[in-house]
């Protein structure tokens, strides 16, 4: 996939944090699926794990050298209705710093309370989203059934079999910073946001569109095929001869990441100096394509993007596609057939055209053509319901709130 294309996240993918449990022990050995009709969990297999050796983090608060009793603290309650407990909140926060990779003694100790207050925001963030798909799920009569609970106890029946025994489940389970009630209880928001999905975008949900309806939005002027030369700020940058050893032998994707590897151990003049080159360079592109230059000649030989070696017919897309705003801003805007102006963005300079959308080919690549507007749709409607939500919603905090941290929090 092309590098400028940003993850398309469906609904389904909305900041779970709650995956069913984390494999542990050897990840190298052989996992087996545990499932039943709706829950699948990938554990690891008995033989692989040390139960005697199995580390067990120690839960424990201490704010201000004073440890707290968390056995019915409340860290922070939603809309005055949903209670995050403390073991809630410190498996976001684990899974937190799990997700994002921060390791703080990588950190000097001047930026330290800038990376706590980040990660705090990423876990609020989380937890903000994940009680954001209850919200979902009352506006729309959606509620966890009877059916969902004995969903939870076949799935916890099976791994305590396969782990033979409660107490080796436990163990599991601890060493992930969940508690058993805590691990039933994000079960139980999975199978609720999957019940989230079957009733409002699976076929025949409130928001399902098929391929007949995504047939006939192909051939609105919603629907676009854009192809795009990309001057990226790197690629004026000077390399050394060790950096062009065999370079020329290099796919374009390996060639851009040398380029952008040189370019980010520039000084902020010396990037400056190379975005300067960068502009005029594509100032000079866009020049041939308006004095009438064969476009895609010249997007074989000036573009940069790996992406339209893959996609040589273009991208398809809506305004609802994930790649970055400018992008899919001016390409909207054009007319088939015309080529923009110079669109800065992140990754650099793009010159875009706009080309007319083939009905063969939609035909012949509709799956693919499907499932990406598919999924845009999903994420689309998502966003327009989550937004508001997340924009109301009350959020209030216990009294020491403001000194969590990972030296508070174990």
């Amino acid at each position: 996939m092309n590098k400028f294309k940003r993850l398309l996240s469906s609904v389904c993918a909305v900041v779970m944090a709650a995956s069913m449990l984390t494999a542990c022990g050897n990840n190298d050995g052989e996992k087996e699926k545990l499932t039943t009709s709706k829950i699948t969990v990938t554990t690891p297999a008995k033989e692989e794990i040390d139960f005697d050796k199995l580390v067990i983090p120690e839960k424990k608060l201490v704010i201000d050298g004073k440890e707290i009793d968390t056995t019915d603290l409340v860290v922070m309650t939603i809309n005055d209705k949903y209670k995050v407990s403390f073991d809630e909140y410190r498996y976001f926060y684990f899974t937190a710093l799990k997700d994002t990779g921060i390791d703080f003694e990588d950190y000097k100790d001047d930026k330290l309370e800038e990376s706590y207050k980040l990660v705090k925001e990423y876990v609020e963030k989380s937890i903000k989203n994940y009680y954001a798909n209850y919200v979902i799920a009352e506006n729309h009569d959606i509620e966890v059934t009877s059916k969902m609970e004995d969903e939870i106890e076949v799935a916890y029946q099976q791994l305590v079999k396969e782990y033979e025994g409660e107490e080796n489940f436990n163990k599991i389970l601890l060493s992930e910073y969940y508690t058993l009630d805590l691990w039933k209880y994000l079960c139980r928001g999975e199978l609720l946001l999957e019940e989230i999905y079957n009733q409002l975008y699976a076929e025949g949900g409130k928001y399902f569109k098929s391929k007949d309806d995504f047939k006939k939005f192909a051939k609105t002027d919603e629907y676009a095929r854009v192809k795009h030369i990309l001057i990226p700020y790197a690629s004026q940058v000077e390399l050394s001869e060790e950096e062009m050893k065999d370079y020329d032998k290099k796919s374009l994707s390996d060639k851009l990441s040398i380029r952008e590897d040189a370019y980010a151990k520039l000084d902020d003049e010396a990037k400056k100096a190379v975005d300067a080159k960068a502009k005029k360079h594509a100032e000079d592109v866009l020049k041939l394509v308006n004095d009438g230059g064969d476009y895609d000649e010249l997007l074989a030989e000036y573009n940069w993007d790996p992406g339209m070696e893959s996609y040589e017919e273009g991208y398809f897309m809506t305004k609802d596609t994930s790649f970055v705003k400018e992008f899919v801003d001016a390409s909207m805007a054009l007319k088939v057939g015309e080529v923009s102006g110079l669109v800065e963005s992140d990754y650099g300079y793009h010159i875009i055209k706009r080309e007319a959308v083939d009905e063969k080919y939609v035909e012949e690549n509709i799956d693919e053509l499907y499932y990406d507007y598919y999924n845009e749709t999903i994420t689309a409607t998502d966003s327009e319901m989550r937004g508001p939500i997340l924009d109301e919603m009350k959020v209030t905090y216990f009294d020491g709130y403001e000194k969590l941290d990972v030296n508070s929090i174990s």
